[in-house]
């Protein structure tokens, strides 16, 4: 019987998959995993997390997919970190690996991490720290705070709104000067209002 390399049993188990055929695809993948194929390893837990080929174990596939994200794989890193983010938000291991993701400047993980706390605003939940050096010249993570403190309360979303002005965000400084503009959630004040926006034009 011929010996195949690892390379061409992973190639094997990718041309089962387009053809629907997941058991002989999951099968060509174990073989491959265990000649150390890291691609390979990451299809074995795809294939474990949601049950194609193989009885569906998450345990053993997240621990598959974590191997191959500790191997190089960066589609593992960014299947792992969307996991953790929809379907096991309160996950110890699942924040630590998303916000060391953030810190290390992944910036598919912190599009993932944006994302789904613009929809969820709650999952901002052990992020926020990770996210306001980005919110200062993101809007996309800025309005996700944002969102997250408005939902708290009213005025915590203005502090906010003074903690990243004093960061200098630009965003956050127009938002509060038509706070104050318009007098919105706090008291009308047209001086306030007016050395926030005239601030907008400074360089610094």
């Amino acid at each position: 019987m011929a010996e195949y390399t690892a390379e061409e049993l992973f190639a094997q188990g990718l041309k089962a998959a387009e053809q629907n055929d997941f058991t002989t695809a999951a099968g060509c993948y174990q073989q491959a995993a265990d000649l150390g194929h890291t691609e390979a390893i990451f299809e074995l837990g795809i294939c474990y997390l949601f049950g194609d080929g193989v009885a569906e174990d998450r345990e053993k596939g997240l621990a598959l997919i974590t191997r191959a994200k500790d191997a190089g794989n960066t589609t593992a890193l960014a299947m792992l970190a969307k996991y953790y983010l929809t379907e096991a938000p309160e996950n110890i291991a699942g924040i630590a690996l998303v916000r060391d993701a953030v810190s290390n400047g992944n910036a598919t993980v912190l599009d993932l991490l944006k994302q789904v706390c613009k929809a969820v605003p709650d999952r901002v939940k052990g992020y926020e720290d990770v996210l306001i050096p980005v919110a200062v010249t993101d809007d996309d993570a800025l309005f996700a705070l944002l969102q997250f403190h408005m939902q708290r309360d009213e005025m915590a979303a203005i502090h906010f709104l003074e903690k990243m002005v004093d960061l200098n965000c630009r965003t956050a400084r127009y938002h509060l000067g038509m706070c104050y503009m318009e007098g919105v959630i706090v008291e009308k004040d047209e001086e306030k209002a007016l050395a926030l926006l005239r601030g907008l034009g400074d360089n610094a």
